[in-house]
């Protein structure tokens, strides 16, 4: 069938935490200079330290109130328990309130009530080193009002002897259930497990290249319940492959880094994302830490999608209409400072701001009927080291 079935928009509320996702994230990110061994391994745990981090989130659409304001203070603990071993715990508090999207019910819509949760967040993390290869065992365990979360994950890195070449494994699932505020009889399923595979290789001195391969499967009860009319597929796989170079610039002492990630999945969904950011130490001693980023991100609407309100759609077909899983583009900026002090303890602040349009898109002309979204993003930090 030719016609495309569709869905409506939910909570864009930030889910369970994902250590294998955190951990993609982190071998994807390496904002050092000096490009060497031990950039890409390490045979023993690092200093005890603690990170405290505050984010605030809001998202907005031309001629309406904020639609959504997101804050959340997070914790992280490291600790060496051995000259071979460590913990990480962190947890996370979210507070989320706002208007609600097109095609909610009455509930998050008509009624005026909006939206409102909080989120509670813990994981754990040991990690045991050996020569050539370390290992990691995590659990994690998410609450909110309507949808709680278990979960556990294991990886590991191996590396060379001369350390230049480190290869990453991992695999997660997590066990979820969804209910909702609206809806007593509502008590579903959601099942999830990922894996991930990534190389990264020193090529000379002042540069390195790494690739990230990550498959993530979802299966149960994957529509919104407080989307009229959402009627989504009980499964769907999505694919990602993340390649990213760094380059130590010894003309300006500063790094630059180039992101390219693509993403595909079962509900036709496929996006690019290019990422440019440039890292410049400066100030004396060079305590300071500049770094500016620009992003373009591209997708294509899932097959379901559809812009059509939910009474006009008569049959049992899937739809959305979720903005989210729409056709559009979106170029984001961003600055984050970063200063160095004595006795390991650094602070740093950061601001981006991003425009989703729906006519930005590559390779079509982008979903019909929707605004401009604008999404603004701060986050402040402490880090201690001991």
């Amino acid at each position: 069938m030719a016609q495309k079935n569709r869905i409506k928009k939910t909570r864009n509320k930030p889910k369970n935490l994902n250590k294998v996702g955190s951990l993609f994230a982190a071998a994807s990110a390496i904002p050092l200079l000096g490009l060497c061994s031990s950039v890409c391994a390490q045979n023993k745990p690092e200093p005890a330290s603690i990170r405290f981090q505050y984010a605030y989130f809001k998202d907005w659409q031309a001629g309406s109130e904020d639609r959504m304001t997101v804050n959340a203070p997070m914790v992280l603990f490291n600790v060496p328990i051995s000259e071979k071993t460590e913990v990480e715990v962190g947890f996370v508090f979210d507070s989320m309130s706002g208007a609600s999207p097109l095609y909610h019910d009455t509930l998050t819509g008509a009624s005026g009530k909006g939206v409102e949760d909080e989120r509670y967040s813990a994981d754990a993390t040991l990690t045991q080193y050996f020569d050539g290869f370390n290992l990691s065992f995590g659990g994690v365990y998410s609450t909110e009002n309507d949808y709680d979360s278990i979960g556990a994950n294991l990886s590991s890195r191996f590396w060379s002897s001369d350390k230049n070449t480190v290869f990453l494994f991992g695999i997660n699932g997590n066990d979820d259930k969804v209910t909702s505020d609206n809806n007593p009889l509502l008590d579903e399923r959601r099942d999830s497990y990922g894996a991930v595979f990534g190389v990264t290789q020193v090529i000379n001195k002042n540069s390195l290249v790494q690739s990230n391969f990550t498959f993530k499967n979802n299966d149960g009860y994957l529509e919104d319940p407080y989307k009229l009319g959402d009627n989504r597929p009980e499964s769907r796989d999505g694919f990602a492959w993340l390649t990213r170079y760094v380059r130590y610039l010894e003309s300006s002492a500063s790094s630059l880094h180039l992101d390219y990630r693509f993403y595909l999945d079962s509900w036709d969904i496929y996006s690019h994302t290019v990422e440019m950011a440039w890292y410049k130490p400066f100030g004396e001693n060079e305590r300071w830490m500049f770094r500016p980023r620009i992003r373009y991100y591209s997708q294509e609407e899932a097959i379901f999608y559809n812009d059509l309100d939910p009474i006009d759609i008569t049959d049992d077909r899937f739809y959305t209409a979720d903005q989210r899983l729409s056709s559009f583009g979106s170029l984001g900026a961003g600055v984050k400072l970063i200063r160095d002090f004595d006795d390991g303890f650094s602070m740093s602040l950061s601001y981006d701001f991003v425009i989703n349009d729906s006519s930005w898109t590559i390779l079509s002309q982008g979903s019909p009927n929707i605004d401009n979204l604008y999404l603004s993003y701060f986050s402040f930090g402490l880090h201690k080291k001991f």
